[in-house]
């Protein structure tokens, strides 16, 4: 989502799924020193999303752990993200070497359908039994 400085460290924020969709979120962190660019693992990071729309504002606040990465270089939280539209992210990070906050705007899309989210793996079996069918039926052609 986006790379910035932040104090004395590189803040990177990455989510999963692509694009980011009403529901369950993985925002992740990845924070290292600006000086050698090593990572930090030690440091107690927090996940802000901030959603402003007609006049009220809706926030998801998120502490993110290595427990919860699959990669433990990151720091990660699973936020339920409400409504679509443009929500400000940012990750607030405090450890021993300073404090620095960094933040981007996403935009959110609407749940997708779920039938438009497999459609590919329902139409595998169908298209398999079809190719097989013809497989069958072209060899005993051609034993004729």
């Amino acid at each position: 989502m986006f790379r910035k400085q932040a104090g004395p460290f590189l803040i990177a924020a990455f989510a999963q799924p692509t694009p980011v969709r009403v529901g369950t979120a993985d925002i992740s962190a990845m924070v290292q020193r600006v000086t050698d660019q090593q990572t930090i693992l030690d440091a107690s990071v927090n996940i802000h999303l901030r959603q402003s729309t007609e006049g009220r504002i809706v926030e998801v606040v998120a502490p993110a752990t290595h427990a919860n990465a699959t990669n433990k270089l990151l720091y990660a939280a699973h936020v339920k993200i409400p409504s679509s539209g443009t929500w400000t992210v940012s990750v607030d990070v405090n450890a021993k070497q300073g404090a620095g906050l960094a933040a981007g705007d996403v935009d959110v899309l609407p749940q997708q359908p779920a039938g438009e989210a497999y459609w590919p793996f329902l139409v595998f079996v169908p298209l398999a039994i079809a190719l097989f069918a013809l497989n069958r039926w072209l060899r005993a052609r051609r034993r004729r």
